[in-house]
């Protein structure tokens, strides 16, 4: 046995991502094929590498891998030695994630069916290791022909491009959507290992905090621990909260049983607490459990802790007068929210992970303090908790389901019940998770008109409103839980039918808001609820600058430039005609009211940033518009991040090869600044200028705004000082134009830093070229962030 001090054993672990083959029945020539694999990988990418497939996401063709859609026997198979177990050890074979219907067979003997991507899957190989050359087989069947299997009552409801998808646990926007290809795809898509578990070991560890007073921190422990000891008379606990390696703070504890609950009062004088980015240190504490037995450490376990208490209050309506409410609290502190929303970072998701940093450095970039995880893909690992864990970052967690009525019997309710339980536990310990929510638009679904039956509610949803519940209940409750994005209760919902169309009075505390027309300033100027989840440009959205990603899109852009829309706008599956012909159209006619001309296709340059500009103040207003009215208004999440394919145009204001789409981007990045000056346009009058305060400590300053005409001539045009509390707005004077149309530059000094900002005052259509020079002068001014 280990004496306290020495290296204690713990689960170790080795990866079997060495030499894999795959092995499958060609759906073209029915032969019979065998190629080398990577694993961790996705099917399509060996494929690519053999030279069996050329573009796994084409343009502007939703069913080009539909053969490979329904191939039933994607057999991975690999060899390899077992590792020596020691006295009492147990080996575990733990794949992290296999997209999705599959078998798994070691030496000739099945160990598992997996039918979820979302989830690990694990079983004890103890009995079945042999010391050498032992055969692994996975075999992956087709999703669509499994989906077959499944009888689609009536009250599940999904779009009809995306049905199968409705009872797989697989990444739903595989099956095609705005922001996504057709790619329904299959792979051993995380790592697999072998884990050796020694005899004694902690099972369980879920650390927590209990309260945050000004006096007083709680912390708490649920833990759980292996033994084959049949008598516990010799065991007790003990937990240490360490820094930069030193001990600060250690408790010991009795143990009477294999399972148990610990709680740890300590001075607040003598605890650093977690904050959000932008409110202070997100500091870390090494928190470590010790099993000590008879005076020797026989397991071991840590954590990273971030001390805080985190809240989402919410009510279940508001109204235009804000009698309602939905707003982050950390520790006593309410946090005004810019953020972003995330979706997987690739269609093909074995090559994510090697993006997340990349990514999220984007995000600390563009000033983001939260982040949401997308219902529609997967859920993210640990690198990406951790990232956001060390810098402030804090994650709106969507369970896995998206814009349609999930399934109800009681088969699929236990399913999502061990998913859901999987999940909870496996990301509980992360500081920088805010709230699980249960879904993103399955609420909203019951507002879409005919899409969902005349007499069924919200709370007819037994899975957001209780599977998941449950789940976060049971296994995170101190941690808050929403039923979706945006809740819809169901005194909102019984309206959509309504002969005078709506209530009027109520609305969701949160809500999704994407302006359809010209005057989207008023679509946030009327909007009643207090935190948007969603927002940006519709119908038209952001192009690439990418010369080699344009060129994807420029055949069926040539095809169609000049053909008339067929039907409605439709943004439901990006790779169709009606997808491009409602982006071309709706970009054409709004860059006309903007610049009061038509842009041709090629040169597409001039096109793109036509549409990034338009783009830009969408994101800009909506951003700034909702700072303003702080705390009627508590956030903005906007969408999205990254694309995750090499698409032309959408939402997202980073392109798949990492770049920027600008001045989008940049214009997020100054409106997301914790201290910024803003000029607002209101409905009538003077635009009206505003400072924001999201940090926790006051600042005081001096401003001045200088105006740039159409030609480029500049002006003094205001100028003064301000002096604004922690956490607050202050509006701070209104601006008289003195020439219009106008580009206002907007700089401030507070604190040894200097900020930047702009405005573009004056009404449309713009002159294209004078606004490129202003985009150009915005750029040289070197916008940033003010204050960290």
């Amino acid at each position: 046995m280990m004496t306290t001090g020495d290296k204690v054993n713990t689960p170790r672990r080795r990866a079997l991502e060495g030499d894999w083959t795959l092995a499958f029945t060609d759906p073209r020539t029915g032969a019979r094929r065998s190629i080398k694999a990577s694993v961790p990988g996705n099917v399509e990418l060996d494929l690519i590498r053999e030279g069996l497939l050329d573009d796994p996401w084409p343009a502007d063709d939703p069913w080009a891998l539909r053969d490979f859609e329904r191939v039933d026997d994607w057999t991975y198979e690999t060899r390899f030695d077992a590792p020596a177990l020691g006295s009492g050890e147990t080996a575990r074979l733990v794949f992290e994630g296999i997209d999705t219907i599959a078998d798994v067979t070691l030496n000739g003997q099945r160990l598992m069916r997996c039918e979820n991507m979302l989830i690990p899957h694990a079983a004890d190989v103890t009995a079945q290791l042999k010391p050498k050359d032992n055969q692994l087989s996975v075999r992956i069947y087709s999703s669509e022909l499994h989906a077959r299997r499944f009888p689609y009552p009536a009250g599940q409801v999904s779009r009809p491009p995306r049905q199968a998808s409705a009872y797989l646990r697989k990444a739903a926007h595989q099956w095609g959507w705005d922001n996504a290809p057709r790619l329904v795809s299959a792979g051993i898509w995380r790592p697999v290992f072998l884990e050796i578990l020694p005899p004694i070991r902690w099972s369980q560890v879920y650390v927590y905090t209990q309260r945050v007073t000004p006096e007083s921190v709680w912390i708490g422990c649920d833990w759980r621990f292996e033994t084959p000891d049949a008598d516990l008379g010799g065991y007790r606990g003990r937990m240490t909260l360490s820094s930069n390696g030193q001990v600060e703070h250690e408790m010991e504890f009795d143990i009477y049983f294999i399972a148990g609950k610990a709680s740890w009062r300590l001075p607040a004088d003598q605890v650093r607490l977690w904050w959000p980015r932008g409110f202070g240190e997100p500091h870390l504490y090494d928190f470590t459990l010790q099993l000590v037995r008879n005076g020797q450490i026989v397991a071991e376990e840590t954590e990273r802790l971030g001390i805080r208490e985190l809240d989402l209050i919410h009510t279940e309506t508001t109204n235009a007068a804000g009698d309602g409410e939905f707003v982050f609290v950390c520790n006593g502190e309410k946090i005004y929210i810019n953020g972003t929303n995330w979706k997987p970072l690739d269609a093909l998701h074995s090559r994510a992970a090697g993006k997340v940093r990349r990514s999220l450095e984007l995000a600390l970039d563009l000033n983001c303090a939260m982040i949401r995880i997308w219902g529609g893909g997967v859920y993210e690992d640990h690198d990406f908790f951790d990232f956001c864990d060390e810098h402030g970052v804090m994650v709106w967690q969507d369970f896995m389901f998206a814009c349609g009525l999930p399934p109800s019997d009681e088969a699929f309710q236990r399913a999502v019940a061990h998913e859901a339980a999987t999940i909870v536990q496996r990301l509980r310990n992360h500081p920088s998770l805010a709230v699980w929510c249960g879904d993103n638009e399955v609420d909203a679904t019951f507002l879409w008109g005919t899409f969902v039956p005349k007499h069924l509610l919200p709370s007819d949803n037994v899975i957001n409103r209780q599977i998941l519940k449950n789940a976060v209940k049971q296994h995170d409750p101190h941690r808050g839980y929403i039923e979706s994005s945006p809740f819809i209760s169901d005194l909102i919902a019984k309206d959509r039918w309504r002969a005078d169309a709506a209530r009027g009075d109520l609305a969701s505390p949160e809500t999704h808001l994407y302006p359809g027309n010209e005057q989207f300033r008023d679509a946030f100027r009327r909007c009643a609820s207090h935190f948007i989840g969603e927002t940006g440009p519709f119908f038209i959205n952001a192009m690439s600058q990418t010369p080699w990603i344009i060129e994807r899109e420029l055949a069926r852009a040539r095809r169609l430039w000049d053909a008339p829309l067929a039907h409605e706008y439709t943004l439901d599956r990006h790779q169709t005609d009606d997808y491009f012909l409602t982006w071309k159209d709706a970009t054409r006619k709004r860059l006309q009211h903007l610049f009061g001309r038509d842009f041709p296709l090629e040169p597409w340059q001039d096109l793109a940033l036509a549409a990034n500009i338009l783009c830009g103040e969408i994101f800009k207003f909506a951003i700034e518009y909702s700072r303003s009215k702080k705390w009627r208004k508590t956030g903005v999440l906007w969408w999205s991040l990254l694309d995750m394919w090499p698409m032309g145009f959408n939402y997202s204001v980073v392109d798949y090869d990492f770049r920027p789409k600008q001045p989008a981007y940049d214009w997020i990045r100054q409106s997301q600044q914790p201290l910024c000056l803003m000029a607002v346009a209101p409905e009538s009058g003077d635009p009206q200028l505003f400072v924001a305060n999201d940090t926790l400590q006051p600042w005081q300053g001096d401003y001045r705004i200088k105006s740039v005409d159409a030609h480029g001539a500049e002006v003094e045009l205001a100028q003064g000082t301000f002096a604004i509390d922690k956490n607050q707005n202050l509006r701070l004077q209104s601006v008289t134009p003195r020439a219009t149309p106008a580009l206002w530059l907007i700089e401030w000094r507070a604190g040894g830093t200097t900020g930047h900002n702009h405005f573009v005052c004056g009404q449309p259509p713009y002159d294209f070229e004078g606004y490129r020079r202003w985009v150009e002068r915005v750029a040289s001014q070197g916008a940033g962030a003010a204050s960290d």
